[in-house]
This record gives C-alpha cells, structure tokens and sequence, in this order.
C-alpha cells in the first residue's frame, strides 16, 4: 500500500506541475474532462465464501472512482484516475492511484504511453472498472479474476502503441509495454499466495507454519497485445500476451510462536496468453476468450532449526481457462446476459487425481460456472444488475476462508447497482 501511496502523491504532483507548464488557455478548468463513477453490490453464497463472509451475505463489495482528464497539444493528453474499493476484508475503501497516463502522438498512426497505464490484456481488461460498459457483474473468472486483477490491472513504465489498415478495408491496433506492477498487500492476491506457501512449507517441515513479514516485489513487467478488427462488420479477433517476474518472501513461524524457517520464491510467469473474439451486430455480443498461463517458482527455504539446512525446489505449472459469452439489449432499458466458463489451476490435472494424493478434494481442480445476467438501465448514468452464478468446483475459492471446509456444487447470487457521471 505505501508505493501505492506514494505513486500516488507523485502522480497528483506530475499533473499539477504539466497543467502549471501549459498556456492559461489550454489548461483552464473549462478544458479539464472530468468523469466518475460509483457503484454498491450485495454478494451471497448458499456455500462456500468467495472473495469475502458471503454465506451470510455481505454489502462490502463497491466501488468508486474519478478521473480527470486534459488535451493538452494535438499530440499530448494527460489523464488520472483515483480508485477505490471494497471486497470483504481487502481493500477497504483505500484511496489508490488506479492509472496516471501521459499520452503523446507522433502521428495519427502511432504514439507512446507513460505513467500508470492500463495494461492491454484480453478484451475487457482496460475497461473492467468501469461498470456502465458491460453486461456480467463478476466478469469470467478464469481470466478476469478479482485474485489476479492485483498485478494485471496496470503496469508502471511506458508503452508503444500504433494502427495500420489491413488489406485496405480494416484496421490492426498494436501495443506494446514494459516496466513493473504494484501489488497491493491489502489484496486478494497477496493474502491468498502467502497463505498458500504456509500450507505448502507446513507439509515440507512436517509442521504447522503460519507466516509473518511477508514481502512481495514486482521485478518486472511487459507484453503486448494486437487486435484486428476484421472486413466483416463487428468482428474483432485479438491476441494478448504479458509476463511478470516477481521476489516473494516471509518468515514462517511454529505453532509455539518461534521463528522456525525462512521462505524465499523466484516466481516467474514466463508467459500469459489470450485468444479473444467477439462479434457484435444490433443488439446483439457474442465474445470468447481462452487463456493459457505458465508459472515457474524457484523456492529456498531455510529452516532454522537446522543450521545449514535449505530446502531447494523448482516446478512449473500451466493453467487453463475459457469462457463463451453472449449478451442481447432488448431495449434501451433491458439487457440479458450470459456466459459459460472453466478455469483448471493445472491442466495436466484437470480430474485433480494428483490432488488427491495430497488429501485435497479433486474439485479443487476445476471451476465451472453458469452464469446468466440481467441489467437494467434507469437512465443513460444508472443502472442494476441482477446475478446468478452456478458453480461446480472451487478452484477459485480460499481455503482460509472457509475453515469449516468447502462444498463442490455452490451458488453466488449478485446484485449491483452502478451511477457514473
């Protein structure tokens, strides 16, 4: 949270002092954009808590943004944007810089992007705060997870992007990026993987572990993405790909309160892949998107009963996920929505056999979900939508979060409301 902070304040200083540089015309309040928007949910479960206490139902799932934004030049603009959120016990409603963007454009063809930006990953990505601009409440799990939105929401450093026609009759736009990702370590992400790697040392040590001081840096960040929007009207084919390598550590302490072992991770995903298309004509979205992802962890862990004593291993694990999604506007106020999705942590074990090996339930391998919508729109800034989620499997599911254990089949019901401005 404090480099969030921090970016931040530097952010805000940034704008302030490139709003100062300009002439007073160009940089007068009239001429400053700014937009908004708030939105409040319900979540619950009949089993199973996701993302939060949903078997009792929870109102701690909202979201509230404003961004401000300039044209400064023909060829520069500046944009941020302050986020905030609220999902169960993460997050809480903290004040974070959600991007910070200098935009400048040698040509109507191609440009260069600086700051905090949005990275350019699957379809929806880019655009996923913003709820006015899709149908789902909780988008595709496997690919749009609130777990690993936390370092594939935004990178730090700069991008190249461009556009050329393809055959004289449709356009390709091409991005490319690098830098590093903040994770945030009031995240999902954060307390879920360090509670994993407590369960995964416990078993080494053949002891009961929880750890402290934990410590997760980004080393870097970078992909790209290309999307081709085809001769044919309303079709879109694109392809996206990043990688991230990260430092993780923390202390491991026995049940007896002592420090027993010291945990060290060189994470790398090699590699995260999305084949996306999507086709829209009238009233009617049809988009799929598969994904594939390759995580390479090199673990060391010290323990410190044994002077000397380091545990050394390495493995290489790929997930899998896709998902078909269809949505119909009705009218100017009705949209239904629905969408199908699985999600396999290890697609080498999609009937998780190897899992109950280890004394884990096989559906710990696989996550499925039905997934039908209904929006309705009060106006052009207010909307609700209304949510079911029928899920076989629980790969997504914390297991920390549910101490009394876990159920295959389960239900989340949804119900969010959305004003922007």
């Amino acid at each position: 949270m404090r480099s969030e902070k921090l970016s931040l304040h530097f952010a805000l200083c940034i704008l302030h002092f490139a709003l100062l540089s300009v002439p007073v015309h160009a940089s007068d309040f009239r001429d400053i954009h700014i937009h908004g928007f708030v939105s409040q949910g319900w979540l619950k479960t009949d089993s199973n808590n996701y993302l939060s206490d949903t078997q009792d139902g929870t109102f701690q799932f909202n979201e509230i943004g404003i961004n401000f934004g300039s044209v400064l030049s023909e060829q520069l603009r500046l944009g941020i944007q302050l986020f905030s959120r609220d999902i169960g016990d993460y997050y809480n409603n903290d004040i974070v810089l959600d991007w910070a963007v200098a935009d400048y454009r040698f040509s109507n063809t191609w440009g260069i992007k600086a700051g905090k930006v949005k990275m350019p990953f699957g379809l929806y990505n880019q655009i996923r705060d913003t709820d006015m601009l899709r149908t789902p409440i909780l988008m595709p799990s496997g690919i749009y997870s609130e777990t690993r939105r936390d370092y594939t929401d935004a990178y730090n450093g700069v991008g190249v992007y461009g556009s050329l026609d393809v055959f004289g009759a449709a356009d390709m736009n091409t991005e490319l990026f690098f830098g590093t990702s903040e994770i945030s370590s009031d995240g999902i992400f954060f307390k879920s993987d360090f509670e994993k790697i407590a369960k995964t040392s416990s078993r080494t040590l053949s002891q009961y572990l929880s750890y402290e001081n934990p410590n997760m840096d980004t080393k870097h960040v970078g992909g790209g993405s290309v999307s081709w929007n085809t001769p044919t009207d309303g079709l879109k084919i694109a392809f996206s790909i990043m990688t991230l390598g990260t430092d993780i550590s923390c202390d491991l302490k026995s049940s007896t309160g002592i420090t027993a072992a010291r945990f060290e991770s060189d994470n790398d995903i090699s590699s995260i892949q999305v084949w996306s298309m999507e086709y829209s004509v009238k009233g009617l979205s049809v988009a799929t998107e598969w994904m594939m992802m390759r995580v390479r962890n090199d673990v060391r862990i010290h323990d410190l009963s044994q002077e000397g004593n380091i545990i050394t291993f390495s493995n290489v694990q790929r997930s899998q996920s896709w998902y078909l999604q269809a949505s119909y506007q009705v009218n100017d106020w009705l949209t239904y929505g629905l969408y199908y999705s699985e999600y396999y942590p290890n697609r080498e074990d999609k009937l998780g056999k190897n899992l109950v090996l280890k004394g884990e339930p096989d559906y710990f391998a696989w996550q499925k979900e039905l997934v039908p919508t209904i929006r309705i729109d009060i106006g052009k800034n207010w909307l609700i939508k209304l949510e079911a989620h029928f899920t076989d499997g629980a790969a997504l599911v914390n297991e920390f979060e549910n101490p009394d254990g876990t159920e295959r089949h389960w239900t989340l019901w949804a119900v969010k409301t959305s004003f922007n401005f």
